[in-house]
């Protein structure tokens, strides 16, 4: 992955590759710029989503990096570990938390989140610094290109399970200390 991206940042789209996952924005954000082709790679790695095959392919016969299939573990912390940014992206109907996300705060990688979602205010309270896309490709495709390489040392475990065990023991009533 690091050799097909030559120097450029490497955003990364894991797991299910379907329309809830976004999957038709990042592919439209690659096929549709080639400012974004000269300054990232794109990867996606998992299972395409039916439906999203010829998507794909194109995706794919434009240079970007698809992966089909299962991910081990071991696969995706190298992606992880070799990602600039963590596609977290995802429809409005899909407006849930997201394992994705949560590894990308662990990895301290940066996540791509869409404006006005649950991540995005999950995020801001975790102290994550997520990129906020609109779903305009191009004002999205804008955000990408000025977005300045960043570091982010991941998020404090120890400090988001106490914090969850305060909340959780003052919403039940109950000393979970």
């Amino acid at each position: 992955m690091l050799d097909q991206a030559a120097g450029r940042r490497i955003v990364c789209a894991l797991g299910q590759l379907n329309s809830d996952k976004g999957f038709d924005h990042f592919c439209d954000l690659w096929l549709d710029s080639e400012a974004i082709r000269q300054r990232f790679l794109f990867v996606a790695a998992g299972r395409v989503g039916p439906g999203n095959a010829d998507r794909a392919q194109a995706f794919a016969h434009a240079g970007g990096l698809l992966r089909d299939g299962f991910a081990s573990d071991e696969a995706l912390r190298g992606y992880y570990n070799g990602a600039h940014l963590i596609w977290c992206y995802y429809a409005p109907g899909y407006n849930q938390a997201s394992g994705i996300f949560g590894r990308s705060a662990q990895f301290g990688r940066q996540p791509l989140v869409r404006a006005g979602s649950y991540l995005e205010g999950l995020a801001q309270h975790l102290g994550v610094p997520a990129l906020h896309l609109e779903g305009n490709a191009p004002a999205d495709t804008r955000v990408l290109i000025e977005c300045e390489p960043m570091e982010f040392s991941g998020i404090d475990r120890t400090r988001l399970r106490e914090t969850s065990l305060r909340q959780l023991s003052k919403a039940l009533g109950l000393d979970l200390h």
